[in-house]
Protein backbone atom coordinates (compact mmCIF):
# COMPACT_ATOMS: atom_id res chain seq x y z
CA UNK A 1 0.00 0.00 0.00
CA UNK A 2 3.25 2.59 -0.42
CA UNK A 3 3.34 2.86 3.68
CA UNK A 4 6.55 2.41 5.64
CA UNK A 5 6.93 0.77 9.46
CA UNK A 6 9.80 1.83 11.33
CA UNK A 7 11.33 1.55 14.65
CA UNK A 8 12.21 5.19 16.05
CA UNK A 9 14.59 6.04 18.22
CA UNK A 10 12.21 7.05 20.34
CA UNK A 11 12.80 5.61 23.79
CA UNK A 12 9.72 3.13 24.56
CA UNK A 13 10.66 1.29 27.47
CA UNK A 14 12.39 -1.71 28.51
CA UNK A 15 10.49 -3.42 25.07
CA UNK A 16 12.22 -1.41 22.55
CA UNK A 17 11.47 1.75 20.88
CA UNK A 18 8.48 3.18 19.53
CA UNK A 19 6.85 1.39 16.42
CA UNK A 20 5.64 4.15 13.69
CA UNK A 21 3.80 3.92 10.06
CA UNK A 22 4.04 6.50 7.25
CA UNK A 23 0.93 5.72 5.32
CA UNK A 24 -0.49 9.08 2.91
CA UNK A 25 2.47 11.51 4.21
CA UNK A 26 1.32 11.01 7.72
CA UNK A 27 3.02 9.25 10.75
CA UNK A 28 1.54 7.49 13.10
CA UNK A 29 2.64 5.68 16.35
CA UNK A 30 1.28 2.29 16.65
CA UNK A 31 0.66 0.92 20.35
CA UNK A 32 3.92 -1.50 21.92
CA UNK A 33 7.66 -1.00 21.34
CA UNK A 34 10.19 -3.35 19.63
CA UNK A 35 13.99 -3.45 18.12
CA UNK A 36 13.78 -4.85 14.52
CA UNK A 37 10.63 -4.74 12.43
CA UNK A 38 9.59 -6.80 9.14
CA UNK A 39 6.58 -6.32 6.73
CA UNK A 40 5.40 -9.56 5.70
CA UNK A 41 5.57 -10.92 2.08
CA UNK A 42 3.03 -13.94 2.33
CA UNK A 43 -0.34 -13.35 1.20
CA UNK A 44 -1.32 -16.48 3.13
CA UNK A 45 -3.58 -16.79 6.53
CA UNK A 46 -2.10 -18.81 9.23
CA UNK A 47 -5.59 -19.06 12.00
CA UNK A 48 -3.32 -21.49 14.45
CA UNK A 49 -0.81 -18.09 14.72
CA UNK A 50 -3.52 -15.47 14.01
CA UNK A 51 -1.69 -14.49 11.14
CA UNK A 52 -3.58 -12.55 8.22
CA UNK A 53 -1.89 -10.82 4.95
CA UNK A 54 -1.26 -7.29 5.10
CA UNK A 55 0.29 -7.43 8.76
CA UNK A 56 3.80 -7.08 9.97
CA UNK A 57 6.63 -8.88 12.69
CA UNK A 58 8.22 -7.58 15.55
CA UNK A 59 10.65 -8.48 18.07
CA UNK A 60 11.21 -6.77 21.18
CA UNK A 61 13.89 -6.72 23.52
CA UNK A 62 13.09 -9.95 25.62
CA UNK A 63 12.98 -11.65 21.99
CA UNK A 64 9.71 -12.25 21.86
CA UNK A 65 8.63 -12.56 17.87
CA UNK A 66 4.66 -10.99 17.61
CA UNK A 67 2.76 -10.25 14.79
CA UNK A 68 0.40 -7.45 14.04
CA UNK A 69 -2.63 -8.75 11.97
CA UNK A 70 -4.09 -5.56 10.52
CA UNK A 71 -7.65 -6.88 11.63
CA UNK A 72 -7.32 -7.75 15.36
CA UNK A 73 -3.90 -6.27 16.30
CA UNK A 74 -0.91 -7.61 17.73
CA UNK A 75 -1.51 -11.53 18.49
CA UNK A 76 0.08 -13.72 21.38
CA UNK A 77 3.41 -13.98 20.90
CA UNK A 78 4.68 -16.41 18.86
CA UNK A 79 6.69 -19.84 20.03
CA UNK A 80 10.17 -19.14 20.71
CA UNK A 81 12.72 -16.15 20.77
CA UNK A 82 14.91 -13.98 18.22
CA UNK A 83 16.54 -10.51 17.34
CA UNK A 84 15.40 -10.25 13.91
CA UNK A 85 13.26 -12.40 11.72
CA UNK A 86 12.30 -12.43 7.64
CA UNK A 87 9.18 -13.39 6.90
CA UNK A 88 9.32 -15.68 3.19
CA UNK A 89 6.36 -15.45 0.88
CA UNK A 90 5.04 -19.07 1.06
CA UNK A 91 4.22 -19.79 5.03
CA UNK A 92 7.34 -19.58 6.54
CA UNK A 93 9.24 -17.27 8.99
CA UNK A 94 13.47 -16.94 9.17
CA UNK A 95 14.59 -15.89 12.55
CA UNK A 96 18.35 -15.29 13.80
CA UNK A 97 18.32 -17.29 17.72
CA UNK A 98 19.56 -15.22 20.50
CA UNK A 99 22.66 -13.08 19.81
CA UNK A 100 24.43 -15.58 21.99
CA UNK A 101 24.30 -18.35 19.46
CA UNK A 102 23.07 -16.17 16.41
CA UNK A 103 21.38 -19.50 14.92
CA UNK A 104 19.50 -19.36 11.67
CA UNK A 105 16.32 -20.78 12.54
CA UNK A 106 12.79 -21.42 10.07
CA UNK A 107 9.25 -21.20 11.47
CA UNK A 108 6.50 -23.30 9.21
CA UNK A 109 3.80 -21.30 9.90
CA UNK A 110 0.93 -23.83 9.27
CA UNK A 111 1.92 -25.48 12.24
CA UNK A 112 4.27 -23.01 14.09
CA UNK A 113 7.41 -25.55 14.32
CA UNK A 114 10.97 -24.05 14.34
CA UNK A 115 13.56 -26.01 12.30
CA UNK A 116 17.35 -24.85 12.90
CA UNK A 117 19.21 -24.65 9.86
CA UNK A 118 22.57 -24.44 8.78
CA UNK A 119 25.05 -21.28 10.09
CA UNK A 120 25.22 -18.77 12.21
CA UNK A 121 24.14 -14.87 11.49
CA UNK A 122 23.84 -11.58 12.28
CA UNK A 123 20.79 -9.69 9.94
CA UNK A 124 18.55 -11.62 8.24
CA UNK A 125 16.14 -10.21 5.26
CA UNK A 126 13.69 -12.11 2.48
CA UNK A 127 13.41 -10.00 -1.01
CA UNK A 128 10.51 -12.66 -2.00
CA UNK A 129 12.70 -14.82 -3.78
CA UNK A 130 15.72 -15.27 -1.81
CA UNK A 131 16.53 -15.53 1.65
CA UNK A 132 20.11 -13.16 2.77
CA UNK A 133 22.16 -13.23 5.72
CA UNK A 134 25.16 -11.60 7.36
CA UNK A 135 27.82 -13.37 9.22
CA UNK A 136 29.57 -11.79 12.03
CA UNK A 137 32.54 -11.18 10.08
CA UNK A 138 30.28 -8.82 7.68
CA UNK A 139 29.99 -12.33 4.59
CA UNK A 140 26.73 -11.65 2.93
CA UNK A 141 25.30 -14.52 1.84
CA UNK A 142 21.92 -15.67 -0.11
CA UNK A 143 19.85 -18.94 -0.90
CA UNK A 144 16.40 -19.99 -2.25
CA UNK A 145 13.67 -18.73 0.31
CA UNK A 146 13.45 -22.73 0.74
CA UNK A 147 14.34 -23.92 4.56
CA UNK A 148 15.99 -27.22 4.96
CA UNK A 149 13.68 -30.18 4.23
CA UNK A 150 13.30 -34.01 5.48
CA UNK A 151 11.86 -36.32 3.25
CA UNK A 152 9.73 -39.71 5.51
CA UNK A 153 13.37 -39.98 6.65
CA UNK A 154 14.19 -42.12 9.56
CA UNK A 155 15.86 -40.42 13.18
CA UNK A 156 19.28 -39.73 12.32
CA UNK A 157 18.57 -39.19 8.52
CA UNK A 158 20.60 -36.14 6.30
CA UNK A 159 18.89 -33.04 5.83
CA UNK A 160 18.08 -31.95 2.31
CA UNK A 161 18.58 -28.14 1.41
CA UNK A 162 17.21 -26.36 -1.31
CA UNK A 163 14.67 -25.58 -4.19
CA UNK A 164 13.33 -29.46 -4.55
CA UNK A 165 11.88 -29.28 -8.38
CA UNK A 166 11.09 -32.92 -9.19
CA UNK A 167 10.01 -35.65 -6.87
CA UNK A 168 7.84 -38.81 -8.05
CA UNK A 169 8.48 -42.48 -7.43
CA UNK A 170 10.57 -41.90 -4.56
CA UNK A 171 13.17 -40.19 -6.68
CA UNK A 172 14.48 -37.02 -6.00
CA UNK A 173 16.60 -34.16 -8.47
CA UNK A 174 17.27 -30.45 -7.49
Amino acid sequence: DGSVYVISNQYGGPYGNGIYHFLNGTWTQLPGAAVSIAASWDTGTYPILDIAPGGFYVTNAPGQIFYHNPSTGYAPPLPGAAVEVAPSTSGGLFAIGDPASAGIFYNDLSTGAWTQLPGQAVHIATNGSNVCVVNAQGGIYCSNEQPAITLNAPPGASTISGKVENVSSGALTS
